[in-house]
């Protein structure tokens, strides 16, 4: 189908692909304290990632075990807002060569299609106070203090602040996406994410 008027004009570019250390690395926001799809609000400060560290796993789409792990963390760092709190995490994940899913994982980041999801156990949370009320007006939950195990790699992340930006410089990034859309690779809501502008960085 064709692409909603405007489509094209809500996206910026923002992949770098560059030649690197002999395999594929991805780096992008892994999580931010934007209000999520399901109204919550992860606060980032309030993160544990003590058990994320032991393991560093990075899965497709939060489905565990040998088969669907598509690479490993090489290192996860935070980043603040304007007024000094943090903001959200980011990551760079190096991709495994022998696992079928981790190409589809490099297919979808070549054609700005990719997005990251964490998993954790909470700790601490509730309905948002009058002050995080007046900063997140749609929350309808806060995630206080949560513990962090592993985080996903998947075209449709419920906090679409972690999503990467769209690339279309030429045709060929249009019909890059609309291909994945076709296959079922992609959500077709995809093609209406436009509140995130990450910038996402492919190396090779």
């Amino acid at each position: 189908s064709s692409a909603p008027v405007g489509w094209r004009a809500h996206f910026s570019q923002s992949l770098e692909v560059k030649a690197e250390n002999g395999g594929t690395e991805i780096e992008g926001v892994v999580t931010t304290d934007d209000v999520d799809l399901d109204e919550e609000v992860v606060l980032q400060g309030g993160l544990d990632w003590t058990i994320f560290n032991k393991t560093k796993s990075v899965y497709a789409d939060h489905e565990y075990g040998i088969l669907n792990a598509v690479g490993h963390a090489r290192w996860v760092s935070q980043f603040k807002s304007g007024t000094g709190a943090v903001k959200g995490h980011r990551s760079r994940i190096r991709l495994y060569k022998s696992n079928p899913l981790a190409d589809q994982v490099k297919e979808m980041a070549q054609a700005g299609a990719l997005g990251f999801s964490i998993g954790f156990m909470v700790d601490e949370a509730g309905p948002p106070t009058k002050d995080e009320k007046a900063a997140y007006p749609n929350a309808r939950n806060m995630i206080r203090k949560a513990q962090v195990f592993e985080f996903s790699a998947t075209p449709m992340p419920c906090n679409v602040a972690c999503m990467s930006d769209m690339i279309h410089n030429d045709e060929s990034k249009d019909a890059a996406i609309r291909a994945l859309v076709t296959k079922g690779l992609l959500p077709k809501t995809v093609l209406r994410v436009a509140e995130a502008k990450r910038k996402t960085i492919i190396i090779f």
